[in-house]
């Protein structure tokens, strides 16, 4: 899965000539051959339902699958930034109370609030930081707060 598509596999029904993917009640392939299918031109950050049916050489289709329920990726790419409290502060990633310094989203304390205490924010989403690095072994869409969706790539559906 990727910000723009998803990749649909799922296991052959005896006797059919191929497979209908309805997408949020949209038909999106039919008598599509093969037991993948590849949902591609999708938005990013967006909630999908997706079932599958089998279709005969007549083509007469059968029952649906249970419903998938997947969401694409974030295109988000996350930023780390560096500064004094003062900076961040004065940029919009942070926050001053009582003398203290926040980061902006995840509310991470960040110690007083001056020009000498230096602090790493991540921005792993649109407005908002946590203290720290990047995720390094996470793309930018498992770093969302909250999780969003499952990481795995392809999601195996059974055919009734």
């Amino acid at each position: 899965m990727t910000s723009s598509s998803v990749t649909l596999q799922w296991d052959q029904v005896p006797g059919a000539s191929g497979y209908n993917v309805i997408r949020n009640d949209t038909v999106v392939a039919t008598n599509e051959p093969h037991a993948t299918y590849e949902d591609d031109n999708l938005s990013a950050f967006t909630t999908y339902s997706y079932v599958v049916a089998a279709v005969d050489s007549s083509s007469n289709q059968g029952p649906s699958s249970a419903p998938l329920i997947v969401t694409t990726a974030s295109s988000f790419e996350c930023k780390t930034y560096t500064a004094s409290n003062y900076d961040q502060v004065k940029s919009g990633r942070a926050y001053e109370k009582y003398g203290l310094c926040y980061a902006v989203g995840s509310n991470d304390s960040m110690g007083l609030y001056n020009i000498f205490i230096i602090t790493t924010l991540s921005e792993t989403s649109p407005d908002y930081f946590s203290v720290g690095q990047c995720p390094s072994s996470r793309n930018a869409s498992e770093a969302l707060r909250p999780l969003s969706s499952s990481p795995s790539v392809i999601s195996k559906m059974p055919i009734n």
